[in-house]
């Protein structure tokens, strides 16, 4: 083969690896951005869920205090 050939199938294979790589590039971003929401909703409901917990232990305080 000679060097004109080789030189043709180095830059296609430098095109392919270059496109490759950019899309490795969106689905990183991709999979970087779904993580983010998925932390970001999961941060609002232990919130929510955190101020159920405290209202219910309050509630049961309260019933307690009834009873006595």
């Amino acid at each position: 083969m000679d060097d004109y050939k080789v030189a043709i199938l180095l830059e296609d294979f430098r095109i392919q690896f270059k496109i490759f790589g950019e899309g490795l590039e969106m689905l990183n971003n991709k999979v970087d951005k779904g993580f983010l929401q998925l932390h970001t909703r999961l941060d609002r409901h232990i919130s929510e869920n955190r101020q159920e917990h405290q209202m219910m232990i309050q509630m049961v305080k309260d019933l307690n205090l009834g009873t006595e």
